[in-house]
């Protein structure tokens, strides 16, 4: 069966989908990391795997999606107004380099980039609103130095 650009949900075997605040769970392959406890939100997501963001420096990881648990909310009110920003302009994938952070998403509505805008008002700088391939549209955000902009 043939899938159309959009119809798609993205969420794992584990039941996470981009969006979502983790913490990572108690374990021996967590603590090795120093990643026990540690919350984030999940940028990306595979078959049996999440990748999270842990912090507005850009810190990303790829971890099972058994090793996570979800959680209510953020103790980072940066990183929580990120993630909000990332829910409303519908991310699926976070990519980073020192000066831009690109938030790839199948689509979202005019009100939403707003809102987004205003939550991500003095942590990121300009926004630009970008096609990307056929079926992905790229927000692309000033960042300098791997911290936000204005912070």
């Amino acid at each position: 069966m043939a899938r159309f650009p959009g119809t798609e949900k993205q969420h794992n075997r584990a039941g996470m989908e981009p969006g979502q605040v983790v913490r990572c769970r108690r374990s021996r392959a967590n603590a090795a990391r120093a990643l026990s406890d540690v919350r984030g939100f999940v940028l990306e997501v595979r078959p049996g795997h999440a990748r999270l963001l842990l912090n507005l420096q850009g810190q990303t990881i790829w971890l099972e999606g058994e090793a996570l648990l979800p959680e209510s909310e953020l103790t980072d009110p940066g990183l929580e107004r990120f993630r909000q920003a990332y829910v409303l302009l519908a991310g699926q994938r976070l990519e980073l380099d020192d000066e831009h952070w690109t938030v790839f998403s199948a689509g979202f509505s005019a009100p939403a980039l707003d809102q987004a805008r205003a939550a991500l008002d003095g942590l990121a700088g300009d926004l630009a609103l970008e096609a990307h391939g056929v079926s992905e549209l790229a927000v692309r955000m000033s960042w300098r130095h791997g911290e936000p902009a204005n912070a």
